[in-house]
């Protein structure tokens, strides 16, 4: 249904923006070329693709650690490693080796891809880190087949392909993207969280299926053969599923973009540049209607930061957990479906249904202007961005509060990881976790696109310059700094030192402004 808004009579400004559905596109009489499009359930074709990554990503989770454990042990030439004191630590460090190489690479890949699909779309971004994707399980089935310490660097060449092909932060740029490409402005909170639930329902089936592998092969190194054809099968579903970016929009996005650049499409930006894109986004603009300092996108990605370090301490945190209940691959990956099952359920059915109850029985609070538009002589007249402005006030309200929520939430159940006595209170712990964490890259996302100061800069560059912040803190800075605590200091203080950082993440969302 489309709402017409005229004014044949004198409106009120707050009447007629209770009266919207925020779901129906918004026609403006005598301004046709505003008309907006929405094809929420266009969504639903990506899901596939995304959940066979994700399961790819959770079917690799234990071997990988599994297969580092084995072939550094082969080196130690003895029966009994966990006897060597030094062990557990050079398992972190190959861990930490492995997510930096991955992070760097992906830090310097993902801004250049995300760009890239602003021109020619999401889905051929998406094939290409499917392909990559696939290189990697290949090379780490192969390794895992012959666990020999002189072929270790193999390892390596598979992560630098994880990296160079965007890794998990490209692939989620490029699906928040397609995502935003398909809904309305707005909040899309509830459609990037039903994203990370699918992301999660396949982190749970992925464990569950390599368990099952596992024990009827009896060779762990099968995982990554299943990880392997799932990334073939993903590759497969973006070459027919429709694409996201209409070619009108993608012609505007690229003559937007060439007065900036006289060079081809395919131009490779510098390290410098793709370092410099990100920030260049990211940092504090001037405000052209007072003048004032725009910091909303900085402040989105300090609070961004300290989730995404806890992101990429998460191999850290299941090294820790092996070695603590001392448990094997099949017991390790049924802890890793349980936990990716609860966050699934808490983005695909917990959250979007909390937040559409809050949304009907809580409407946020907007500051309206107490004038009241009447009609013009000849024409009916409104000002759309006036309207636009105090919906999208009420939206960011809404998805502070609960990205607030969220950390309170996370910080709790990070502190008590760490007390945790038994294998019960911890699972319990690891559910709240799972429950509050989730939805903070949706809301962050969400947000990200609504506090964009430049209303022309696309959402694929937007998304991609919070990607790069994911990738450095996720997949660079993360594992080497819980690592590093991990390996030097009592097992459980990095979880301790996870939940503080939640607090920087609270207190730089109250610097976020949208009046």
């Amino acid at each position: 249904m489309s709402i017409a808004i005229r004014a044949d009579e004198p409106i009120a400004v707050e009447e007629e923006v209770n009266n919207i559905n925020r779901d129906d596109p918004i026609v403006v009489d005598n301004m046709p070329h505003i008309q907006t499009k929405s094809k929420p359930s266009q969504v639903y074709y990506l899901w596939p693709c995304y959940g066979l990554y994700a399961m790819a990503v959770g079917m690799t989770f234990a071997p990988n650690l599994e297969v580092r454990s084995k072939i550094i042990c082969e080196g130690y030439n003895t029966p009994n490693c966990q006897e060597v004191p030094s062990f557990k630590n050079d398992v972190a460090d190959l861990t930490i080796k492995l997510s930096l190489i991955t992070g760097i690479l992906a830090c310097l890949t993902t801004p250049y891809w995300s760009s890239l699909s602003d021109k020619i779309g999401r889905l051929p971004v998406i094939t290409l880190t499917s392909a990559g994707y696939f290189i990697c399980n290949a090379i780490n089935a192969y390794v895992s087949t012959r666990l020999n310490p002189s072929e270790m660097y193999l390892l390596y060449v598979s992560a630098a392909f994880d990296g160079i092909s965007g890794s998990q932060s490209t692939v989620m740029a490029i699906s928040h993207a397609y995502a935003s490409d398909c809904t309305d402005n707005g909040s899309r909170a509830h459609v990037f969280s039903q994203l990370m639930g699918v992301l999660f329902l396949g982190v749970a089936a992925g464990p569950a299926l390599a368990t099952f592998v596992t024990r009827y092969t009896r060779s762990f190194e099968h995982a990554f053969i299943a990880a392997a054809v799932a990334s073939i099968l993903m590759l497969v579903i973006s070459l027919i599923i429709p694409e996201s970016l209409p070619k009108q929009k993608k012609e505007h996005i690229h003559s937007q973009q060439s007065t900036h650049s006289m060079h081809s499409l395919f131009r490779t930006p510098s390290v410098l540049d793709n370092f410099k894109k990100p920030f260049s986004i990211l940092a504090p603009r001037t405000d052209p209607d007072d003048k004032s300092i725009n910091v909303n996108l900085l402040a989105l990605s300090v609070a961004y930061f300290p989730i995404v370090l806890a992101i990429g301490a998460v191999q850290i945190k299941f090294l820790y957990t092996k070695f603590r209940f001392d448990w094997d691959v099949s017991q390790l990956g049924t802890f890793i479906a349980y936990i990716g099952t609860v966050r699934a359920l808490a983005l695909l059915v917990v959250i979007p249904t909390t937040i559409k109850t809050l949304r009907r029985y809580l409407k946020p609070a907007v500051e309206l202007p107490t004038t009241t538009i009447y009609e013009d002589e000849d024409e009916d007249t409104i000002n759309e961005d006036l309207l636009a402005k105090y919906t999208d006030q009420g939206e960011i309200k809404f998805d502070l509060v609960l990205l607030r929520v969220c950390l309170i939430a996370d910080s709790l159940a990070y502190v008590g990881l760490a007390l945790s006595g038994n294998i019960f209170t911890f699972a319990a712990f690891s559910a709240v976790s799972a429950l509050g964490g989730g939805a903070n890259p949706a809301a962050i996302s969400s947000l990200a696109l609504l506090l964009s100061p430049n209303k022309s800069e696309s959402s694929g560059a937007v998304l991609g310059a919070f990607s790069s912040v994911q990738s450095a803190g996720a997949q660079i800075i993360g594992p080497a700094l819980y690592g590093l605590i991990y390996s030097h200091s009592p097992n459980s203080l990095f979880l301790v030192v996870i939940g503080s950082t939640f607090f920087i993440s609270l207190a730089a969302t109250f610097f976020v402004k949208y009046c």
